[in-house]
Protein backbone atom coordinates (compact mmCIF):
# COMPACT_ATOMS: atom_id res chain seq x y z
CA UNK A 1 0.00 0.00 0.00
CA UNK A 2 1.41 2.99 -0.82
CA UNK A 3 2.08 5.82 1.89
CA UNK A 4 3.14 9.11 1.97
CA UNK A 5 5.06 10.87 5.48
CA UNK A 6 3.66 7.13 6.95
CA UNK A 7 0.07 8.30 5.77
CA UNK A 8 -1.44 5.79 3.35
CA UNK A 9 -2.54 7.32 0.05
CA UNK A 10 -4.51 4.87 -0.73
CA UNK A 11 -8.44 5.88 -1.51
CA UNK A 12 -11.76 3.76 -0.99
CA UNK A 13 -12.77 2.25 -4.23
CA UNK A 14 -15.43 3.98 -6.61
CA UNK A 15 -17.21 1.65 -8.42
CA UNK A 16 -17.99 3.90 -11.86
CA UNK A 17 -20.58 3.44 -14.81
CA UNK A 18 -20.98 4.76 -17.80
CA UNK A 19 -24.03 5.71 -19.59
CA UNK A 20 -24.85 5.62 -22.98
CA UNK A 21 -24.05 9.52 -22.88
CA UNK A 22 -20.91 9.88 -21.61
CA UNK A 23 -21.31 12.79 -19.75
CA UNK A 24 -23.55 11.23 -17.44
CA UNK A 25 -22.44 8.38 -15.02
CA UNK A 26 -22.95 6.30 -11.52
CA UNK A 27 -20.33 6.37 -9.13
CA UNK A 28 -21.49 4.33 -6.55
CA UNK A 29 -20.10 3.65 -3.10
CA UNK A 30 -21.24 1.98 0.38
CA UNK A 31 -23.55 4.30 1.93
CA UNK A 32 -22.12 5.97 4.94
CA UNK A 33 -22.31 9.13 7.02
CA UNK A 34 -22.57 12.06 4.71
CA UNK A 35 -22.57 15.99 5.46
CA UNK A 36 -23.38 17.06 9.38
CA UNK A 37 -25.65 19.51 8.27
CA UNK A 38 -28.35 18.78 5.32
CA UNK A 39 -28.63 21.73 2.84
CA UNK A 40 -32.31 22.17 1.25
CA UNK A 41 -32.19 21.09 -2.37
CA UNK A 42 -35.98 22.09 -3.01
CA UNK A 43 -38.66 24.34 -0.56
CA UNK A 44 -42.25 24.75 -1.58
CA UNK A 45 -42.78 27.35 1.15
CA UNK A 46 -44.74 30.32 0.37
CA UNK A 47 -41.75 33.09 2.42
CA UNK A 48 -38.91 31.27 2.25
CA UNK A 49 -36.94 34.09 3.71
CA UNK A 50 -38.84 33.80 7.24
CA UNK A 51 -40.56 30.54 7.04
CA UNK A 52 -38.33 28.33 4.86
CA UNK A 53 -37.30 24.55 5.42
CA UNK A 54 -34.00 25.30 6.23
CA UNK A 55 -35.57 26.98 9.63
CA UNK A 56 -36.74 23.28 10.31
CA UNK A 57 -33.14 22.27 10.56
CA UNK A 58 -32.81 23.31 13.60
CA UNK A 59 -35.12 22.82 16.98
CA UNK A 60 -35.76 26.08 18.27
CA UNK A 61 -37.57 24.76 21.53
CA UNK A 62 -40.15 28.08 21.52
CA UNK A 63 -41.51 29.70 18.57
CA UNK A 64 -41.94 33.05 19.14
CA UNK A 65 -41.38 34.55 15.46
CA UNK A 66 -40.34 33.61 12.26
CA UNK A 67 -37.17 32.36 11.10
CA UNK A 68 -37.76 29.10 13.36
CA UNK A 69 -39.90 26.74 11.61
CA UNK A 70 -41.30 25.93 8.12
CA UNK A 71 -44.39 27.00 6.81
CA UNK A 72 -45.70 25.58 3.57
CA UNK A 73 -47.47 27.10 1.32
CA UNK A 74 -50.48 29.13 1.17
CA UNK A 75 -52.33 26.88 -0.73
CA UNK A 76 -52.46 23.90 0.26
CA UNK A 77 -50.13 20.27 0.53
CA UNK A 78 -46.33 21.36 0.67
CA UNK A 79 -43.22 19.87 0.64
CA UNK A 80 -39.72 20.29 0.80
CA UNK A 81 -36.42 18.49 0.08
CA UNK A 82 -33.34 18.09 1.88
CA UNK A 83 -29.70 17.08 0.39
CA UNK A 84 -28.08 14.81 2.63
CA UNK A 85 -24.66 15.91 0.95
CA UNK A 86 -24.15 11.93 -0.01
CA UNK A 87 -26.17 8.60 -0.76
CA UNK A 88 -26.82 7.37 3.09
CA UNK A 89 -28.41 4.93 5.22
CA UNK A 90 -31.32 6.29 7.34
CA UNK A 91 -32.46 4.67 10.57
CA UNK A 92 -34.47 7.21 11.69
CA UNK A 93 -36.32 10.54 11.82
CA UNK A 94 -37.21 13.27 14.35
CA UNK A 95 -39.96 15.57 13.92
CA UNK A 96 -41.09 17.96 16.09
CA UNK A 97 -45.04 19.57 14.41
CA UNK A 98 -45.69 22.98 14.35
CA UNK A 99 -47.96 25.76 15.43
CA UNK A 100 -47.01 28.60 13.46
CA UNK A 101 -45.26 30.61 16.04
CA UNK A 102 -47.49 32.20 18.39
CA UNK A 103 -50.80 31.91 17.05
CA UNK A 104 -51.05 28.05 17.14
CA UNK A 105 -53.50 27.86 13.98
CA UNK A 106 -51.43 25.74 12.13
CA UNK A 107 -49.35 22.41 12.20
CA UNK A 108 -49.02 19.09 9.80
CA UNK A 109 -51.70 16.31 10.11
CA UNK A 110 -50.77 13.93 7.09
CA UNK A 111 -47.72 13.41 6.13
CA UNK A 112 -45.24 10.92 3.94
CA UNK A 113 -41.36 10.44 4.15
CA UNK A 114 -39.51 9.08 1.14
CA UNK A 115 -35.88 8.82 -0.27
CA UNK A 116 -34.08 8.38 -3.29
CA UNK A 117 -30.13 7.99 -4.30
CA UNK A 118 -30.90 10.95 -7.08
CA UNK A 119 -32.61 12.36 -9.56
CA UNK A 120 -32.43 9.67 -11.62
CA UNK A 121 -34.13 7.42 -9.23
CA UNK A 122 -37.55 7.08 -8.29
CA UNK A 123 -38.57 8.20 -4.69
CA UNK A 124 -39.33 5.36 -2.02
CA UNK A 125 -41.54 5.47 1.35
CA UNK A 126 -40.00 5.99 4.30
CA UNK A 127 -42.61 6.48 6.46
CA UNK A 128 -46.10 7.72 6.53
CA UNK A 129 -48.70 8.96 9.28
CA UNK A 130 -50.55 11.31 10.77
CA UNK A 131 -49.40 14.00 14.15
CA UNK A 132 -51.41 15.13 16.46
CA UNK A 133 -53.33 18.59 16.81
CA UNK A 134 -50.74 21.21 17.68
CA UNK A 135 -53.02 23.86 17.86
CA UNK A 136 -54.93 22.28 21.08
CA UNK A 137 -52.19 22.85 22.88
CA UNK A 138 -50.02 25.88 24.30
CA UNK A 139 -47.18 23.62 25.60
CA UNK A 140 -44.71 22.50 22.19
CA UNK A 141 -45.46 19.99 20.61
CA UNK A 142 -43.26 17.24 21.73
CA UNK A 143 -40.81 15.79 19.91
CA UNK A 144 -41.33 11.99 17.35
CA UNK A 145 -38.54 10.02 16.40
CA UNK A 146 -39.50 7.19 13.48
CA UNK A 147 -37.37 3.95 13.34
CA UNK A 148 -36.92 3.88 9.17
CA UNK A 149 -34.76 1.89 7.35
CA UNK A 150 -33.62 3.21 3.76
CA UNK A 151 -31.12 4.91 1.82
CA UNK A 152 -30.93 8.03 -0.54
CA UNK A 153 -29.24 11.36 -1.00
CA UNK A 154 -32.53 13.52 -1.02
CA UNK A 155 -35.35 13.61 1.58
CA UNK A 156 -38.48 14.63 0.27
CA UNK A 157 -41.00 15.56 3.13
CA UNK A 158 -44.40 16.15 2.42
CA UNK A 159 -47.57 17.59 4.24
CA UNK A 160 -50.22 16.34 2.93
CA UNK A 161 -53.00 17.80 4.93
CA UNK A 162 -52.64 19.75 7.83
CA UNK A 163 -54.26 21.82 10.98
CA UNK A 164 -55.44 24.95 10.95
CA UNK A 165 -54.77 27.34 8.30
CA UNK A 166 -50.93 25.97 7.15
CA UNK A 167 -48.80 22.92 6.96
CA UNK A 168 -46.30 23.80 9.98
CA UNK A 169 -43.11 21.97 11.13
CA UNK A 170 -41.04 22.52 13.99
CA UNK A 171 -38.26 20.75 13.15
CA UNK A 172 -36.86 17.60 11.21
CA UNK A 173 -33.69 15.56 11.59
CA UNK A 174 -32.72 13.20 9.52
CA UNK A 175 -30.17 10.04 11.46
Amino acid sequence: MPTLGGRSTSRPRLQVTRKSNPEHCIISRTPGPCSPKPSVHHDDSSNKVDYGAKFALKDHVTETGPRQFWRGSFTGASHFVLDLGCVAQITSITLRNGRNGNLNDSGVRKYSITTRRSQLYPWSSLASGEMPDPTSNANPPPLVTLSVGGEGKLVKFSCETYWGKYCALHYIKIN
